[in-house]
C-alpha cells in the first residue's frame, strides 16, 4: 500500500507540472478520472482553509459577432479564443498568468 501512495503522489506532482485538466491528464495517462479522485481524497483527507482575502480583478469579456471568437481582458492583459481553440494551450497560458 506503501508504494502505491508513493506512487500516486508521484502522479499529482505529474499532473500538477502538466497544466493539464484532470480529465485530459487521466486521458493522457488511461487512469479512471474517478480513481483520480479518490486518491486525492485519500491523500488529502481535509481541504486546505485558505483564510486570505480573495483578490478579485475586474474582467471584461467581449465577443465578436462575426466569428466564434471571444476576447478576455484582465488588467492590461487580453486574450483571444477562437473557435476550436487548443485547450491544453489555453490551460497553459492561464497557468502562467495567474503567476504575474
Amino acid at each position: 500500500m506503501i508504494n502505491l501512495q508513493k506512487e500516486w503522489e508521484q502522479r499529482f506532482l505529474d499532473y500538477q507540472r502538466s497544466g493539464l485538466s484532470i480529465v485530459a491528464w487521466c486521458r493522457k495517462h488511461s487512469l479512471p478520472v474517478s480513481r483520480f479522485y479518490y486518491w486525492r481524497r485519500r491523500l488529502n483527507p481535509k481541504p486546505k482553509t485558505n483564510n486570505a482575502a480573495v483578490k478579485w480583478l475586474p474582467l471584461d469579456v467581449r465577443t465578436r459577432f462575426d466569428s466564434k471568437t471571444v476576447m478576455i481582458h484582465v488588467g492590461q492583459i487580453s486574450v483571444e479564443v477562437q473557435d476550436g481553440f487548443d485547450h491544453e494551450l489555453l490551460g497553459q497560458v492561464v497557468k502562467v498568468l495567474k503567476t504575474l
